[in-house]
């Protein structure tokens, strides 16, 4: 618990069925160049009030945690931004802005990504939407089309 206090960059991750549970989610801390895994979660569910109990747990046993950086999965983004104190941080971005390159090029278009600047720019500009309250999501993909 103190290596998750002294640190502030974390990354947070889980692995399926490898125990009698459903879920193994492990917290890492950046430490020098690599990152140490420093509390391991056996989830019977994944489910984001599982990963809710658990980072509430952990405020209640250090309150004073406040990570400025978090790498999550894209699906437990809007999970940290409210379950951190501030709210998490813009940082928590990168890994989800990550998986969202990753699957373009999967999905056969990194050559466009790589050649046509006006689809390299929406592409990128997608992770925003993370922040934008789900009624308003439509307005705001409008608003970038036309800017």
């Amino acid at each position: 618990m103190q290596l998750l206090e002294a640190n502030k960059k974390w990354s947070c991750d889980g692995t399926f069925n490898v125990s009698l549970f459903d879920q193994l989610w492990i917290v890492f801390v950046r430490l020098a160049h690599s990152y140490v895994a420093v509390v391991f979660c056996l989830l019977n569910r994944r489910l984001q009030f599982s990963y809710e109990f658990v980072l509430k747990q952990l405020l209640v046993l250090r309150p004073n945690l406040s990570p400025t950086s978090v790498a999550v999965d894209f699906k437990n983004l809007s999970l940290m931004l409210s379950s951190l104190p501030e709210g998490g941080n813009p940082s928590l971005i990168f890994h989800f802005q990550q998986l969202i390159i990753r699957n373009v090029s999967e999905k056969g278009s990194k050559s466009l990504h790589d050649s046509n600047e006006d689809f390299r720019r929406e592409v990128n500009l997608g992770p925003a939407f993370a922040f934008v309250p789900s009624h308003d999501v439509v307005e705001a993909f409008m608003e970038l089309r036309i800017s």
